[in-house]
């Protein structure tokens, strides 16, 4: 005679057919529900841009303007996840290839011509002319307009 357990007379209150509903029900919620699109990886032009924008608006010797966030690291996260600066698209970076130009020619610029710089930008002043960056920052402007 083979014996036979019975869930309910055991006191659990579950019969297996119940218990297989209970396990497919858990599966399901992993499978079966809404999924959560993962945030794709940041391209590494962006941080090494950022990384080179931070590092200038944080330089403690020569800082060129005041910025929102705190700290150079969450300087790098904010435009690293920044849409409008990029001209984020479906098919990438619209204004990468104005932006990271931009960047670059800062990087390049003494402590007082990034200072004049930022001063001619901020005024309105005539910056495309008298700033050797001005340029730069005309087209990378031009490129984000559409993205605000």
């Amino acid at each position: 005679m083979v014996e036979t357990h019975d869930a309910a007379e055991a006191g659990h209150g579950r019969t297996p057919g119940l218990r297989a509903v209970v396990v497919a029900l858990v599966l399901c919620t992993g499978a079966c529900g809404p999924r959560v699109e993962e945030e794709a990886p940041i391209p590494e032009y962006r941080i090494e841009t950022c990384e080179s924008w931070c590092s200038l608006m944080f330089d403690p010797t020569c800082p060129p303007q005041e910025i929102e966030v705190e700290t150079e690291r969450e300087c790098v996260e904010v435009c690293a996840h920044n849409e409008v600066v990029w001209g984020e698209t479906p098919d990438g970076d619209a204004c990468a290839p104005t932006l990271v130009p931009y960047v670059d020619c800062l990087a390049t610029m003494s402590c007082e011509e990034i200072q004049e710089h930022f001063v001619l930008a901020n005024s309105g002043g005539p910056y495309q002319e008298q700033s050797s960056c001005g340029e730069s920052l005309r087209r990378q402007l031009d490129c984000q307009l559409p993205f605000q």
